[in-house]
């Protein structure tokens, strides 16, 4: 992913995904790589020690949450009802920054 991408993703400006990615990289957990196709443009990389944090602040944060006690279907009805929330709230066409993982199997 760029960093441009990602401050999309993360609804911020870009110099704010910078420095977000500048600490990451400091502490080993990104690296920055040349786009296979575009030389001026470097992609954010997460390297294994940061996939390894990833892996476990998702784990924590799946296991902790007020929703973990739901059953399945619990959970896609709620996802249904947010996603109803949110597409409301956004004019037709306009990108949000939540991904549907509705046909996907709900943690």
């Amino acid at each position: 992913m760029t960093a441009r991408r990602l401050a999309d993703r993360l609804q911020c400006d870009a110099s704010t995904a910078t420095s977000v990615i500048d600490r990451l990289e400091k502490r080993g957990l990104v690296r920055r790589v040349p786009h296979s196709t575009d030389r001026r443009v470097k992609v954010i990389e997460l390297i294994p020690e940061g996939c390894a944090l990833r892996d476990r602040v998702i784990r924590h944060t799946t296991e902790h949450s007020p929703f973990a006690r739901l059953d399945r279907e619990s959970r896609v009805r709620l996802h249904a009802l947010l996603r109803e929330v949110i597409d409301s709230a956004h004019p037709a066409g306009e990108p949000t920054a939540v991904k549907d993982n509705t046909d996907k199997e709900q943690r």
